[in-house]
């Protein structure tokens, strides 16, 4: 790990095995976010309230435990490698999700909690393992966003694979047991998937660089909270998965009660992550150009037009709805691989200039900022267009306020994004300033 714009580009293969964990990590997370509640809480028969009350509990210790497992891991990388923390959050991630989706059988609110506990700790490891690691591997600021890329695909290409097997599966309508079933399948693709990229990851993908010597955690936190740039890129990351949030919670209600689209809500969501996987390429080679900050708030700029559409998007027009999503999906999964390039960046300055790595730490400070920003958007959107009168029950025989679906889903990205380009139009790190930093430390 070193700012040498010089230094060697890492080979497809390489880039295969370094994105090739995300496939079925973020695999998982669609089933779980759609499907996983409703199954537990309609046909297992545990209730609304008491399904949404796990899912809040797993959400804050995933939270808390994010920092944790960064912290560990930098304090053992000498003796157990970031590759080696993916394998070890694979275990608990492959028994829960047996348990979860292959035999759910009887199993009451208490047991449904600790499986999902083992889950999210497991993919919390995964997940902090994987970027932490991916950002020791990248040799330079373009290389970094080449990886990054190559984890976005592979996050895109897993969640569109699971999401098709249940769109089969009821098309074809030989099964009694729909919702059982699909919960099945898509537990064993991912259950298939994870030990072969695995294998992939282990034989193909390069070792992180090991510091010289691991941060300490209370300094870390200390020199993160005085760096501008930490300061401003979590401060992006939080907007960015509050613009996420209240588009997942109230896509449905758009698309299938105020726009009238009814049954459409799938298949526009398989086009927004169609089209995050079609723009992936296109940002990384803009990243390779122009200032990695500059090109997170021209991508963003699709999320605001997005919302702009959306606002006066006649009703029933399928075309114009598709286009709003498409430009959604342009917006999402290249603002999340940008911004994880950038702090990887920011790891590496810091080693260039002190020999300390505080990778681990630093990268479950996203996912700790995007988890809590994701729940907030959520929470938020809910709870704001139940306080301006909308009912979704009642919508869908009175429009009188679809305006506040309308009003939340299209000026939330608009404010989200203008926020965005405060923050980061003149983040204080740019390219020169990594180049810089070995002669600094040298010196």
């Amino acid at each position: 790990m070193m700012a040498d714009g010089k230094a060697k580009r890492l080979s497809f293969l390489a880039l295969f095995g370094l994105g090739a964990p995300a496939f079925p990590m973020f695999a998982l997370m669609m089933p779980l976010v759609v499907f996983i509640p409703a199954f537990y809480a309609d046909n297992m028969g545990l209730g609304m309230a008491t399904v949404g009350t796990i899912f809040l509990v797993a959400r804050i210790f995933d939270a808390v435990t994010d920092p944790l497992a960064g912290s560990i891991m930098d304090k053992t990388q000498a003796v157990i490698s970031r590759k080696g923390w993916v394998v070890i959050g694979a275990i608990p991630l492959f028994l829960a999700t047996w348990q979860i989706f292959l035999t759910p059988g009887s199993k009451g609110a208490v047991e449904f909690t600790v499986w999902l506990l083992v889950l999210y700790a497991g993919w919390t490891l995964m997940s902090v393992g994987l970027y932490s690691w991916a950002g020791e591997a990248g040799s330079n600021y373009n290389e970094r966003s080449r990886i990054m890329g190559a984890i976005q695909i592979a996050n895109s290409l897993g969640t569109i694979g699971v999401l098709l097997l249940p769109v089969v599966l009821e098309i074809s309508g030989d099964s009694e047991n729909v919702a059982q079933t699909r919960i099945w399948v898509m537990g064993a693709f991912i259950l298939i998937a994870l030990p072969v990229v695995l294998l992939l990851a282990w034989f193909l993908a390069p070792n992180g660089q090991v510091a010289k010597k691991p941060g300490r955690v209370i300094p870390a936190l200390k020199q993160a909270l005085k760096n501008p740039a930490m300061l401003r890129l979590l401060a992006a990351d939080f907007i960015v998965g509050c613009k996420a949030g209240i588009a997942t919670a109230l896509g449905i209600f758009f698309i299938e009660i105020v726009s009238d689209l009814p049954g459409r809500a799938g298949t526009l969501q398989l086009l927004s992550l169609v089209a995050s996987l079609l723009a992936i390429p296109v940002f990384v080679r803009l990243s390779e150009h122009f200032e990695k900050h500059h090109v997170l708030v021209l991508n963003a700029l699709a999320a605001a037009i997005a919302g702009a559409i959306a606002l006066i998007a006649p009703v029933g027009t399928l075309w114009i709805v598709a286009m709003i999503y498409f430009l959604f999906g342009v917006a999402n999964g290249s603002t999340q691989l940008l911004i994880r390039s950038i702090m990887a960046d920011i790891v590496d300055e810091e080693y260039a200039l002190s020999g300390n790595s505080n990778s681990g730490l630093y990268f479950s400070f996203l996912t700790t900022t995007l988890k809590l920003s994701l729940s907030i958007g959520v929470t938020a959107s809910f709870w704001t267009a139940a306080a301006l009168g909308f009912d979704p029950s009642l919508a869908r025989l009175d429009d009188s306020a679809h305006w506040v679906i309308r009003t939340l889903l299209g000026v939330g990205p608009i404010v989200a994004v203008a926020l965005l380009a405060a923050v980061m139009w003149r983040f204080p790190m740019r390219r020169e300033d990594l180049s810089a930093a070995p002669a600094d430390a040298a010196s």
